[in-house]
C-alpha cells in the first residue's frame, strides 16, 4: 500500500514540478488577486497598515496591531514588496498568494514523498482549486492563516522524515544516548526553528504540534508504558479500537475539572476546579496535583525510559533486565550501600535535557521576537496587550461550537461561494455582481457533487486504511502517514469544538489548517488500492473519481467567486473623497476607521470610536484639532465624525447563522451622535454631505465613550 512504509525518492523532476507548481499557484490565484478590492476586510487593512508603517520606517511591530499574538511576518512580506507593485491592494495580496505558492510546491514534495508522484500532484490541485472560501483566504492577509499551513506542512514533513521512526534509536556512531533521538543535531535545530517561530507566527501551530507530539509518545512511550503497567496492557485490550477515544475524553473531563475558560455574550468565564473552592485554595489543590502527577510519571519512566533509549536490537533484553531490576533491587540494597533515592534518574535526565538541547534551542530562537515582546514589556518599553483566552471550554458547553461548526461546514469545504461571500460584506451594501440564473443552477449542482465526492471519500478512506486507523485507535500506532494526518484532522476539529476561543460564527476561520491536511488525505485516497478481483476494479474507480469530481466541483466554485467580484470597495469613493478634501484626521466606526486609514495610505488617519478591542490605539485617543476657525476657543477640542447617516440599502444580507450577529452589523456612532446633538444644540460645528451616504459630523468636543455590552 502506498505510503504505508517506504518512501518515494525526490527526483530532478519533482523539483522543477514543485518550482512549476509554485507559478502555477499565483497563476491560479491571480483572477481574485487582481479583483481583491472587493472583498477587503478590516483586519486587511490593519496588516496593511502595518505594512505602511512598516515601509516608512515609523513602526516595527512584532505582533497584529492591538493584540500580542499573530506574528507580523506577513507584513513585512508585504512592505518589502510593496515598492514592486504599483497598485498597493495588490501589493497587498501578493504577500499571503506568496506563502501560499510555496505552500503548494511544498505539499507537493511532501505527499510525492509520502504517497508518489500522483499522490503529490492531487494534494497539490487539491490546494490550487480548493473551496472558494479557502481560495480567498489563501490570499487574504489577515495575520499568519496561512502562513501556519506552511510551517504546519514544514512540521509534518520533517517529523514524517527525521522523527516518525525509531527516534529513541541512536544513529551509527552516536552511541547509546549520544545523540538523544538518534538524529543529527542539526535536524533538531531546524524543527525548534520551526515549532518557535511558528508559535510567535499564530497560535494555531498547536494543531500541527499538538497531533505530533500525540503520535510520537503513542508510538514510542505508548508501547514501553504498557510493558511497565499491566494494568494499562489489560485496559487497552478491553477496550479495543475505543480505548484512545476513551482516553481523549478522560484528558477533556480531567482538564475540565482544573481549568475551563469560554466566551458568553461576549464576556470571558473562567472556572478552577468547578468553582468548588475559592481560587488561592484551587491553584494550591492544582498545584499538588500536577506534582503527584510528575512523581508518579517519574517512577513509570524510568523503566520505560531506558528501553527506549536503547538500541533496537537491545530493547527485548533492555526489557527484561527492567523487569529484573525490581526483584534484585532489594538484594542488592542488602549488601551494597543504598544509594539516595533519585540518583540514578539524574544522569539519565541530563542525557534526555542533552539530546533535547539543539531543539530547545531551535525553539527559543524562533520564538526570539516573542522574547522580545515579552522583555519590552516587562521594561515598561511598551503595554502589554490583550489575547484571546487560552484554554478548553467545558464539554457540556460545546452546543454552540458543534452548531457552528455544522453550520460553517458548507463555507469551509462548500462550491457554492455565496454564503460565504454574504458573510464578509455583511454590515454593508454589496458589492458583489449576482450570478445569473444558469451560473446559480451549475454553483448548486457543484455543491451536491461536494458533498457526494466527500461521503465517497470518507468511506474509501475508512475501507482503504480500516486496519492502520484501527491500530490508532487501540493505541497501536501503525508505521505510515496515515494515522498521523487522522490524528491532525481530529485533534483539529476537537479543539475547535473545545476551544475557549471559539465564541461566534466568525471563528469559523480557526478550521483553516485543516487544508494543509485535507491535500494529504486525498493523496491516500487516490492511490489506494486494498481489494482484489472485480471488487478492485470498482474501489479503484471510485478511489480515482471521488477525488476527482471534488476538484472539479470547487473549480467551478472559484470561477463562480471571481465572476462576482471585480467592483471596487463600498468605502473607495468615501476614502478618495477624504483626500480631495484634505481631512487629516477624523473619527469613524471601527471597521470603517480601519478601511478608510489605508485606503487613503494614512493621508487620513481615522481613530476608531469607542473600539471594543482598539488596533489603531497609536493614532491616539482623541485626533489633532480640525482646523475649523469658526470653532472658536473650542478648537482644541473639535473633532471629525465620519459616519453613515442613511440605512444600509434593505438587499443587505440579514443574519443567519448560529450566535450574536458580528460587529460589522452594529453601527453606534450615529445614533450617540444624533443623542448628543439633541441634548446640546450648540455641539454640531459642521455637517458636511460625502458620498456613500456618510456625512462629515465636527462637533466641539469628542463623544464620551459608551457603556460595554
Amino acid at each position: 500500500m502506498p505510503g504505508a512504509e517506504r518512501k518515494s525518492p525526490l527526483r530532478a523532476i519533482d523539483y522543477v514540478l514543485a518550482i512549476a507548481l509554485f507559478l502555477a499557484a499565483i497563476a491560479v490565484r491571480w483572477p481574485l488577486i487582481s479583483r481583491g478590492e472587493t472583498l477587503l476586510h478590516s483586519d486587511e487593512a490593519i496588516v496593511g497598515l502595518m505594512a505602511q508603517d512598516i515601509a516608512a520606517g515609523e513602526r516595527f511591530p512584532i505582533y497584529f496591531y492591538g493584540q500580542r499574538y499573530m506574528g507580523a511576518l506577513e507584513a513585512y512580506v508585504i512592505a518589502a514588496i510593496s515598492p514592486l507593485i504599483d497598485n498597493p491592494i495588490t501589493a497587498l495580496r501578493m504577500g499571503p498568494a506568496l506563502f501560499f505558492a510555496a505552500l503548494v510546491a511544498v505539499q507537493y514534495l511532501m505527499l510525492t514523498r509520502l504517497f508518489g508522484r500522483h499522490g503529490g500532484l492531487i494534494g497539490a490541485a487539491t490546494l490550487l482549486v480548493g473551496s472558494p472560501m479557502f481560495a480567498q483566504w489563501s490570499i487574504s492577509a489577515r495575520g499568519g492563516y496561512i502562513e501556519v499551513l506552511l510551517w504546519g506542512s514544514l512540521l509534518l514533513w520533517s517529523y514524517s522524515e527525521w522523527f516518525s521512526r525509531g527516534a529513541f534509536t541512536p544513529s551509527a556512531g552516536e552511541g547509546e544516548g549520544g545523540g538523544g533521538v538518534g538524529h543529527p543535531t542539526a535536524c533538531k535545530l531546524m524543527f525548534g526553528l520551526l515549532l518557535g517561530s511558528g508559535f510567535w507566527l499564530n497560535p494555531s501551530i498547536v494543531l500541527f504540534a499538538a497531533p505530533i507530539a500525540l503520535h510520537s509518545f503513542l508510538i514510542r512511550a505508548v508501547p514501553h508504558l504498557k510493558n511497565a503497567s499491566p494494568v494499562a496492557c489489560r485496559l487497552a485490550d478491553r477496550l479495543g479500537v475505543a480505548t484512545l477515544p476513551t482516553l481523549a475524553l478522560a484528558a477533556i473531563l480531567a482538564m475540565n475539572c482544573l481549568y475551563a475558560v469560554w466566551v458568553e455574550n461576549g464576556r470571558v468565564h473562567q472556572m478552577l476546579l468547578l468553582n468548588l473552592l475559592p481560587k488561592p485554595a484551587a491553584v494550591a489543590v492544582i498545584a499538588f496535583l500536577f506534582a503527584g502527577l510528575a512523581y508518579y510519571l517519574r517512577r513509570l519512566l524510568s523503566v520505560a525510559v531506558p528501553i527506549a533509549l536503547a538500541p533496537t536490537g537491545r530493547r527485548i533484553v533492555a526489557a527484561g533486565e527492567a523487569a529484573d531490576s525490581g526483584a534484585t533491587r532489594g538484594k542488592r540494597s542488602n549488601r551494597n550501600t543504598p544509594r539516595p533515592e533519585g540518583a540514578e534518574e539524574i544522569p539519565r535526565t541530563a542525557k534526555i535535557l542533552a539530546a533535547a538541547g539543539p531543539l530547545i534551542l531551535g525553539a527559543l530562537l524562533g520564538a526570539a521576537p516573542a522574547a522580545l515582546y515579552a522583555a519590552r514589556t516587562a521594561l515598561g518599553l511598551q503595554p502589554m496587550e490583550p489575547s484571546l483566552p487560552l484554554g478548553l471550554r467545558p464539554l457540556w458547553e460545546t452546543g454552540p461550537t458543534l452548531s457552528i461548526l455544522w453550520h460553517g461546514l458548507p463555507l469551509l469545504f462548500g462550491a457554492d461561494a455565496r454564503p460565504f461571500l454574504e458573510l464578509v460584506t455583511i454590515g454593508r451594501p454589496t458589492p458583489l455582481t449576482s450570478l445569473g440564473l444558469v451560473e446559480s443552477a451549475v454553483v448548486s449542482a457543484a455543491n451536491l457533487v461536494v458533498l457526494g465526492g466527500g461521503l465517497t471519500c470518507a468511506m474509501v478512506l475508512v475501507i482503504a486504511y480500516r486496519r492502520p486507523l484501527a491500530k490508532l485507535l487501540r493505541v497501536d500506532v501503525a508505521p505510515g502517514p496515515v494515522p498521523l494526518l487522522a490524528l491532525c484532522f481530529g485533534t483539529t476539529l476537537a479543539l475547535f469544538l473545545l476551544g475557549g476561543c471559539t465564541h461566534d460564527f466568525n471563528t469559523i476561520r480557526y478550521l483553516i489548517p485543516l487544508w494543509a491536511i485535507l491535500p494529504g488525505l486525498l493523496a491516500a485516497i487516490f492511490v489506494a488500492s486494498p481489494l482484489s478481483g472485480g471488487r478492485r476494479i470498482r474501489f479503484v474507480f471510485a478511489a480515482r473519481m471521488a477525488p476527482l469530481c471534488l476538484l472539479a466541483a470547487w473549480a467551478v466554485g472559484q470561477a463562480a467567486m471571481a465572476a462576482q467580484l471585480g467592483r471596487p470597495h463600498p468605502l473607495r469613493t468615501l476614502s478618495d473623497a477624504l483626500v480631495e478634501k484634505k481631512i487629516d484626521h477624523a473619527v469613524a466606526e471601527i471597521f470603517d476607521a480601519h478601511l478608510l486609514s489605508y485606503l487613503t495610505g494614512q493621508r487620513c488617519r481615522v481613530a476608531e470610536f469607542d473600539p471594543f478591542w482598539s488596533r489603531l490605539s497609536h493614532y491616539g485617543e482623541q485626533p489633532p484639532p480640525a482646523a475649523s476657525p469658526a470653532a472658536g476657543t473650542g478648537a482644541s477640542q473639535t473633532v471629525d465624525y465620519i459616519v453613515r447617516t442613511s440605512p444600509i440599502p434593505a438587499d443587505s444580507t440579514p443574519w443567519q447563522y448560529p450566535g450574536p450577529p458580528p460587529p460589522e452589523t452594529t453601527h453606534p456612532l450615529w445614533p450617540r451622535l444624533c443623542e448628543a446633538m439633541a441634548k446640546d444644540q450648540t455641539l454640531c460645528l459642521l455637517r458636511e454631505p460625502l458620498v456613500g451616504g456618510y456625512e462629515r459630523i465636527r462637533l466641539a468636543k469628542p463623544l464620551s465613550s459608551g457603556p460595554r455590552r
